[in-house]
């Protein structure tokens, strides 16, 4: 099952002359859990070591995150978000 995505987080429809929305050519934009995990990577990126730290519990020093483990953690953090955004 995917997850969560949170629905659209930018969803725009185009106004037709009429003033009628155009049904046909609606678009529902980023997902919400695509916006925080963005919003998680470019957090990350502004101070990777801290957040590296906080993460993980490393104590010792840090080492760069892989492309790979910096996606996991910003849909891991998405995720998260998205939970305490239903929990209110």
């Amino acid at each position: 099952m995917p997850p969560n995505d949170g629905g659209p987080a930018f969803p725009y429809a185009q106004r037709l002359p009429s003033g009628n929305i155009d049904t046909v050519h609606q678009n529902p934009g980023l997902s919400i859990r695509d916006w925080f995990a963005g919003m998680a990577l470019q957090g990350l990126l502004a101070g990777r070591h801290t957040v590296k730290a906080m993460v993980t519990g490393i104590t010792t020093p840090n080492r760069d995150m892989s492309q790979d483990e910096v996606s996991e953690w910003t849909y891991s953090y998405a995720d998260a978000m998205l939970i305490a955004r239903q929990a209110g």
